[in-house]
């Protein structure tokens, strides 16, 4: 049995470029949650049973995009796309460790983040040692994985920023919310989805660590956008976002910028994930 690994995310358009590199099946075990399973050789393991039309078995939109696709089999990878936001996070974390037979032998959370220091810009990858919640209750992150990681980083001339990752339950859209929340907390980067896995995998001593790459960093105003670009399970509610664009022109106008934003983080993250992938025996 190959090693298992289980890497989490909040959105579709975060795990993006993972298709790139690895063949994606979903998988139908995880009721009512998009989950996808692939191998690091880029061929997706059979899933057993019967499923659904269109579940479990290969779907080309899930294929390897890119040439970068890895050939020989090392580990089985689960995926779940979980959806936005705190209490989401909270409910899906218990449900999937619960359902577990066969713990994972690594979980990493990984996604865009909101910077909340003024030394941190667009694309910057953060390495939290702890994560805390929205009552200050705090998570560590076991400190040799976090310098396994940042070795790591070096290895791929990504610099990377240690510091304390906040998991908020809303959105910080405006330069001063960040600030204060920054100062508050003592934390360099805020999202609002980590917190309940790392803490899960706290308690069960699974390894975890988080990834996190800045998206809007701390002088960016986000109050133009909606408030509801995703819908539950984290896939982006295209219709209404263009309709909301179209309505405010100084959003359109700011679509290249944040799209921009978004893939330099992307691409950092994926870089980071396939070289661990690749080359961890954990």
């Amino acid at each position: 049995m190959l090693p298992k690994w289980l890497l989490v995310c909040a959105t579709k358009p975060e795990w993006g470029e993972l298709k790139k590199h690895l063949r994606f099946e979903r998988d139908p075990a995880f009721h009512g949650l998009n989950f996808f399973r692939a191998e690091t050789g880029g061929t997706a393991p059979r899933i057993s049973g019967s499923a659904a039309p269109g579940v479990g078995v290969s779907d080309p939109d899930l294929a390897p995009q890119g040439p970068g696709a890895l050939r020989s089999a090392k580990k089985e990878i689960l995926l779940g796309q979980i959806g936005v936001g705190f209490e989401r996070a909270r409910q899906t974390s218990r449900a999937i460790f619960h359902s577990f037979s066969d713990p994972p032998r690594m979980v990493v959370h990984f996604g865009l983040s909101g910077g909340l220091t003024a030394n941190l810009k667009e694309g910057d990858i953060v390495l939290p040692p702890a994560i805390l919640n929205p009552d200050g209750q705090s998570a560590k992150i076991r400190p040799d994985l976090v310098q396994k990681a940042e070795t790591l980083l070096h290895s791929l001339n990504l610099p990377a920023a240690k510091g304390t990752l906040l998991t908020a339950a809303r959105v910080l859209p405006t330069p001063d919310e960040k600030k204060k929340a920054g100062e508050k907390f003592g934390a360099i980067a805020v999202d609002m989805e980590t917190f309940p896995f790392a803490r899960e995998c706290e308690k069960t001593g699974i390894p975890f660590l988080s990834i996190r790459a800045i998206w809007d960093p701390l002088d960016r105003d986000l109050s133009a956008l909606p408030e509801t670009n995703f819908d539950r399970d984290g896939n982006l509610k295209m219709g209404y976002f263009l309709g909301q664009a179209l309505a405010h022109p100084q959003l359109l106008l700011a679509l290249p910028k944040y799209h921009s934003a978004m893939m330099k983080g992307n691409r950092a993250i994926t870089r980071v994930l396939m070289e661990m992938l690749e080359k961890w025996d954990t």
